[in-house]
């Protein structure tokens, strides 16, 4: 699964992805269509991504759009907890995805906490019984805060709720988060935390977790995937010898082709530093599980990186998969 941002540039790789998502969509109810939250460079991709979902041949690549999750936390939480509101914009949602002909709905990088699970589980709810079973439904969820106990127990029987009315579920492992700083899942730079109180995951750890009892995994075997990135990620620096930016603020994801070339994997330029995942890490981390590989716009595209080749870390990991 391979996840694009509204300012990718490039054809759209569905010889490599199975599942190709457009991000941060909005349901705009008055003009009675979804679209992106952006500008108008937006609509134009957007627009090619529609055409290029038209124009493939019958059993390719599944084509679906993500709305973004600042609206989904912030109005569509609320709005879905009234059925008509909440099936109005499903309805509306559904006759747009059909007029375009694209595949379904993703709700990415969304906190699951105690608090916004029976919110997300309803959501989908209302969305599967107006869509039904035909349209493609993903949740992609990061945990913001550690659960013990009955909390922990009580959360893991919510995600398999919502795991039981989406095709795929989305354990997103690949980014730290600025909520507290804390990283309570594995992902590419937890070892930057200096904390040495803070939780230490191995991929295993985090499997087992989402699999909670064995006879809840059985149902979503097949149908869990982990994260990774293909953007490179700039550190800021402060001013001083020896100062990098506060843990989790200051850094922003980037294309790779801002830093191949400097055959170093982590590199100083411009007041930041660069670090990017290279191919032989993305497989050595890779799960035998589904793989969705997230800022896929910011990958080489245009193979400007060795091997020289476009997409060669999707290739990679599609190859891997494939072997499996």
């Amino acid at each position: 699964m391979c996840m694009f941002a509204d300012t990718f540039e490039g054809d759209f790789p569905t010889h490599l992805c199975t599942h190709l998502v457009f991000m941060n969509a909005v349901i705009d109810l008055q003009a009675q269509i979804i679209r992106p939250n952006s500008a108008e460079q937006g609509r134009a991709v957007l627009q090619r991504f529609i055409n290029q979902r038209r124009e493939q041949e019958e059993g390719g690549s599944h084509f679906l759009v993500s709305l973004w999750e600042a609206r989904v936390t912030d109005t569509y939480r609320d709005l879905f907890t009234d059925w008509s509101r909440g099936t109005r914009a499903a309805t509306l949602a559904l006759g747009w995805l059909q007029r375009t002909g694209l595949d379904g709905l993703a709700l990415l990088n969304l906190a699951l906490t105690s608090e916004t699970a029976p919110d997300f589980l309803n959501i989908f709810k209302v969305l599967r019984a107006v869509m039904g079973p035909d349209l493609l439904m993903v949740f992609g969820f990061y945990l913001s805060e550690s659960y013990q106990g009955k909390e922990e127990k009580r959360l893991i029987r919510m995600l398999h709720q919502i795991a039981n009315q989406v095709n795929l579920t989305v354990f997103e492992t690949h980014d730290p988060r600025p909520v507290s700083c804390k990283v309570f899942v594995p992902n590419a730079y937890n070892k930057r935390n200096e904390d040495a109180d803070a939780p230490d995951h191995t991929i295993l750890q985090c499997l087992q977790w989402s699999a909670g009892p064995a006879e809840l995994y059985q149902r979503l075997q097949g149908r869990l995937c982990m994260s990774l990135t293909l953007a490179a990620f700039r550190f800021i620096v402060h001013v001083g010898p020896g100062h990098l930016g506060a843990r989790c603020y200051n850094y922003y994801p980037a294309s790779l082709r801002q830093h191949c070339r400097d055959k170093r994997q982590v590199h100083y330029a411009d007041a930041a530093i660069g670090n990017f995942a290279e191919m032989t890490l993305i497989l050595d981390e890779y799960p035998a599980l589904c793989v969705a590989l997230y800022h896929a716009d910011l990958e080489d595209y245009r193979g400007v990186c060795d091997p020289g080749e476009p997409f060669a870390r999707i290739t990679a990991v599609r190859q891997v998969s494939a072997a499996l």
